[in-house]
Formats: C-alpha cells, structure tokens, sequence
C-alpha cells in the first residue's frame, strides 16, 4: 500500500470513531434556556487523579459548575459570563477545583452502565433512535439509564434534551 493510500486510510478510521457531537449541537444546547434543558457531552478532567471522562450532563448543570468554580453571581451577568466561558472551553474539556462545581457535573451512570447502553442501543439505527426521541420515548428509565441513553444519542450525533414535565428523553433539533 503506498504512503498516501496508508494516509487517507488513517485520516479515515480516525473520522469514523470521531464522535458526532459538534461544537454547533454544544452551543445550542448551552443557549437552550427553556425548563426542558438540553444535554451537552464534555470532558472532565480530574487534575488530582490525572484522569479524564467524556460525560452527558443537563446543560445548566454545566453552566452551573462554571457558576461555582469561578464565583459568578446567579444573576443576568453572571449567566453571560458562565456562557461565554463554557462557549470558549478548547475541545469541551473541564476541570473543577470547588467541590460544589464538581458535584453539579457527576455524571449520574457509571462507565459501565454507558458501556452497557451502547451495547443496548448499537442495533438501533439513528433513524429509529431520532423517532423514539420524537415521540419523547424511551420511558420508564432511572436518571442514570436515561443520561447514559442520552450521551449514545450525542454521540451519535442526536441532540435531545429533558422534558421538563415527564423527565423524558426528547428530539432537540
């Protein structure tokens, strides 16, 4: 196989275990200021620990974090400033020193239960998956369970985002 062929090759593998979650789906969840909050997927990084998480979490759980970590007043400017900084995060990686800011984003499954969930979900085209979330499905899920769901669907490129009356996964695009 000659190098450029051995490149594209790479380029290509590399692009398909890329996530589907885009910087654009991570700023529309952020802006979505209604009382059914979307999920954005970032990465936490435990500084102590030296460890990092891809994890799905309700966006104002975020901006929330932000809110703690760096003092921000729960007010109108304060909000603009959570934002603007979570918008400015370089590849969506966070790291929380305030003990409060890292509670607000703990994911609520363990890694396991999202491996689980992924196997659960990798027959399920994102066709199927869209149009369950359409009809705000996947009911009779635990907190846990339902972000797992959640952080596939962002994974697979679904934004979606908590119902705010049932609590249920719902399309956000």
């Amino acid at each position: 196989m000659s190098r450029g062929a051995l490149l594209l090759l790479l380029v290509s593998v590399t692009a398909l275990a890329q996530p589907s979650y885009t910087d654009s789906m991570y700023r529309r969840a952020l802006e979505n200021e209604s009382t059914a909050p979307s999920y954005v997927l970032v990465s936490l990084r435990d500084d102590v620990a030296g460890s990092e998480r891809l994890v799905c979490v309700p966006a104002p759980f975020l901006l929330g974090a932000i809110h703690f970590e760096y003092h921000f007043g729960f007010d109108a400017a304060g909000s603009r400033q959570a934002l603007a900084l979570a918008l400015k995060q370089p590849d969506r990686q966070f790291s929380f020193a305030e003990p409060r800011a890292r509670a607000n984003v703990q994911p609520r499954y363990s890694p396991e239960v999202l491996s689980q969930t992924r196997e659960r979900l990798s027959t399920v085209s994102d066709t199927e998956l869209r149009d369950e979330a359409r009809r705000q499905g996947f009911d009779g899920f635990n907190a846990a369970d339902r972000d797992a769901v959640a952080h596939v669907l962002l994974e697979r490129g679904i934004l979606v985002g908590i119902a705010d009356l049932t609590g249920r996964i719902y399309l956000a695009e």
